[in-house]
């Protein structure tokens, strides 16, 4: 029962945290870079990386 539990919250979470996190991370290059087509396509970039694995 216990196991079920912690699949059901790693479910339901783990979106959420992956796009806190690419969130965060346009926010940084947006940041550094200053120039919001640049960190969108490091964001979009970033996202079809992780997609492929």
């Amino acid at each position: 029962m216990e196991n079920l539990d912690l699949q059901h919250l790693l479910t339901t979470k783990t979106p959420l945290v992956i796009g806190v996190v690419r969130a965060l991370g346009f926010l940084l290059l947006l940041v550094a870079l200053r120039t919001p087509p640049i960190s969108a396509l490091g964001t979009a970039a970033g996202r079809r990386c992780s997609s492929s694995r």
